[in-house]
């Protein structure tokens, strides 16, 4: 099941504790997301490079929209 959180197999991982365990959804879902939130498997912005350059690049296009187009109302 470890193999199936950290590969980003949520669903399959949480199918996986209820037949091993023989317990409801609700249940396997609290037990994997405790155990996501312990192990701290969240991703962090250095493990996501793109995503990063994708909000400068948007950061970007919005100053240059301001003083393209916000400067001259009013």
């Amino acid at each position: 099941m470890v193999e199936e959180i950290e590969g980003k197999r949520i669903v399959s991982a949480i199918k996986l504790l209820r037949e091993h365990r023989d317990i409801g959804l609700s249940e396997a879902k609290g037990i994997i997301d405790a155990y996501i939130n312990e192990h701290s498997l969240e991703p962090t912005p250095s493990k996501m490079p793109g995503q990063t350059v994708l909000i400068g690049i948007l950061a970007l296009l919005c100053v240059l929209g301001y003083f393209f187009f916000g400067m001259g109302v009013g």
